[in-house]
């Protein structure tokens, strides 16, 4: 598994749903997990999103846990994000629709 992962996020759906209400949600949900360095995860967040992708100095679990949280939070927004990280074979995707999980692969 990774430290260091390149994450691309989507989000599709009926429903707009603001950037900063995705970063205000994604914001609680790192704090209430007790994540360490929560301000630079944001910003690579941000960046992720500004420039379809960014270097993610995290573990892949916690990349995972906060797309899902968006996804539960904003039950008509469909997350996804695709990671590829340090080794050949740790490439990896998701898709959050609310609770459901319509599509992954996964190293892990």
């Amino acid at each position: 598994m990774s430290y260091s992962t390149w994450v691309e996020f989507d989000f599709q759906g009926d429903e707009i749903v603001p950037r900063e209400s995705v970063l205000a949600c994604a914001r609680n949900h790192l704090e209430a997990a007790k994540c360490y360095a929560v301000d630079a995860i944001l910003e690579d967040f941000r960046k992720s999103l500004d420039e379809n992708g960014a270097r993610f100095a995290v573990y892949p679990d916690d990349v995972d846990l906060m797309a899902k949280a968006i996804a539960s939070h904003f039950p008509k927004l469909t997350v996804g994000f695709r990671a590829v990280g340090e080794e050949f074979h740790d490439v990896w995707l998701r898709i959050y629709s609310g609770e459901s999980v319509p599509f992954y692969s996964r190293p892990f």
